[in-house]
C-alpha cells in the first residue's frame, strides 16, 4: 500500500530530479497540518517551495464489486520567490521545472502509479514589494488496487 504521506514522496522526487541548470533549486519544505505558517527569509535563503496536502486529499472510488478501486491523493505545492531582476519570470521558470520532472518521471515513483502535473494558479502577487507567488495542483493516482484490508 502506499504511504500516507504523499507529500513526502513528492518533495524527495522533485529534489532527486530537479537540474540547477534549468533553474536554481528552491528551499523545499513538506507542510504536514495545512494550518502551518512558515517563516521563510526570501532575500537571504532565497526562493521557497513547499509540499502540502491538497483538500480533499485522498479520494477512493470503487470499481466492479468493490473489491478493487482508484486511489487518488492531492498534493499542493507553493512557490515563491522574490527574485527582482527576474521576478514573475522567475516564478514560471520555477513552476515549468516542476511540470518537466512530473512529466518525464509519472510513473517513476515506487508508492504511487503515477504522477501528474494538473495545472498552476498565480497566488499573492505584490508586484510593489517584489513576492511572487504560485500554487501547483499535483496528483498521484494508483489505480485499480486492492480495497479491502
Amino acid at each position: 500500500m502506499a504511504s500516507l504521506v504523499a507529500q513526502d514522496d513528492v518533495q524527495a522526487l522533485l529534489d532527486a530530479q530537479w537540474n540547477s541548470s534549468n533553474v536554481t533549486e528552491p528551499t523545499m519544505r513538506v507542510i504536514n497540518h495545512n494550518d502551518t505558517q512558515i517563516r521563510h527569509d526570501l532575500v537571504n535563503a532565497g526562493d521557497l517551495l513547499t509540499v502540502r496536502a491538497d483538500s480533499p486529499y485522498f479520494r477512493e472510488t470503487p470499481v466492479g464489486n468493490h473489491k478493487y478501486g482508484h486511489r487518488v491523493y492531492n498534493v499542493l505545492l507553493e512557490l515563491w520567490t522574490t527574485n527582482a531582476s527576474d521576478g514573475r519570470d522567475r516564478l514560471y521558470d520555477l513552476a515549468e521545472e516542476i511540470r518537466r520532472i512530473l512529466h518525464n518521471q509519472r510513473h517513476g515513483m515506487t508508492n504511487f502509479q503515477r504522477i501528474i502535473f494538473i495545472g498552476m494558479d498565480e497566488i499573492g502577487i505584490e508586484e510593489n514589494e517584489q513576492v511572487w507567488g504560485a500554487q501547483v495542483q499535483v496528483e498521484l493516482e494508483n489505480r485499480a488496487v486492492l480495497l479491502e484490508t
